[in-house]
């Protein structure tokens, strides 16, 4: 079973995809998401016919988010693929993740909050695992936008 699973709610984007659980290729895009999403995808579908599609789908930055959802709920539809979303705190270590100004989000004991830090906290870059459990991480495809837009 081959997956595309996409880290981003920041840049760099990255795409991997996966046969079964084990990564068998990485892309990966500086830019705005809207420059280089329909690029990845472009790229890994010249290449692969995915059985399954996933996507960080947040928190994160919001317009990121929008871009990834759209595009790959299209391709879902257009192609017929299952579609599911995975929290990016699961390709992170559980760091936050920058929200705006000195504000995070941050996941404790299973909750997604936005957190104010003093100092700028330690952000980790999301990164693919070599492999995962693709039925342990699956969750909603809907975006999870916890602030209120502006």
């Amino acid at each position: 079973m081959i997956r595309f699973l996409f880290l981003n709610v920041s840049s760099p984007f990255v795409l991997g995809v996966y046969d079964g659980g084990v990564l068998i290729k990485k892309l990966e895009k500086e830019g705005r998401a809207s420059d280089v999403l329909p690029l990845m995808i472009d790229e890994a579908l010249q290449e692969f016919a995915p059985d399954e599609i996933y996507y960080t789908n947040g928190p994160g930055n919001h317009m990121s988010l929008k871009i990834a959802y759209v595009c790959l709920k299209a391709l879902s539809i257009i192609k017929k693929i299952p579609f599911y979303g995975v929290s990016p705190f699961v390709f992170n270590d559980s760091s936050p993740i920058r929200a705006f100004g000195n504000s995070y989000f941050v996941s404790e004991a299973g909750k997604i909050t936005v957190k104010v830090f003093e100092e700028a906290a330690t952000v980790l870059p999301l990164v693919l695992r070599e492999s995962l459990e693709f039925g342990e991480i699956k969750g909603s495809s809907e975006p999870l936008f916890l602030l209120p837009a502006v």
